[in-house]
């Protein structure tokens, strides 16, 4: 069985590997915290918590990070849509996020299960904060796994209006997290 915790600015995209995640026979998601991307703060939280409750999911949610660490927060909303998944008008979750804070619970979980596998799927500014508060936090993650632009893209200021934010909106995070020693 495989572990993961998934980092998140929830949308569409984002939701898909979720509820795969969460159906997968040979993975158990031990949490889902959630960062400002393709949505802010407070909407990636409701959508990953619609998310979780659609796949009949317990899984606990955190919330993290609301704004990059340098710059202002740039949404997606020209192509997710306001609430990140196409202002279809879906009803609120029926649970909150819990109280512990998304920074805290990454470095308290990959302390409790050394090895886990991280599955970013958006900005890393909370990957980058975790760093920052533990610098043993990388060692203890056994596998990570980034969605991210391609090299390309990283590397121009022009960025194709379909490709994925995560790297290319938050550099600073990207790059923390990209030069930790992780053994």
């Amino acid at each position: 069985m495989r572990t993961f915790l998934i980092d998140t600015d929830t949308a569409s995209d984002d939701a898909v590997a979720i509820l795969m995640a969460l159906a997968a026979p040979d993975v158990r998601v031990a949490a889902l915290t959630t960062v400002a991307g393709n949505v802010g703060l407070e909407q990636a939280t409701r959508n990953a918590l619609y998310t979780a409750e659609t796949a009949g999911s317990d899984v606990p949610v955190f919330k993290g990070a609301a704004a990059p660490l340098v710059r202002r927060h740039e949404d997606a909303f020209w192509f997710h849509g306001r609430d990140g998944f196409g202002d279809r008008g879906f009803a609120a979750p029926r649970r909150g996020a819990e109280r512990e804070n998304a920074v805290d619970a990454l470095v308290r979980l990959a302390e409790a299960e050394p090895g886990l596998t991280l599955v970013t799927l958006g900005p890393l500014t909370n990957i980058a904060l975790a760093l920052a508060r533990d610098p043993g936090f990388a060692r203890r993650i056994g596998r990570c796994v980034v969605m991210a632009a391609p090299p390309a893209v990283r590397a121009t200021s022009r960025r194709p209006p379909n490709t994925t934010s995560g790297s290319i909106r938050k550099p600073r995070g990207a790059y923390s997290a990209r030069n930790c020693r992780s053994r």
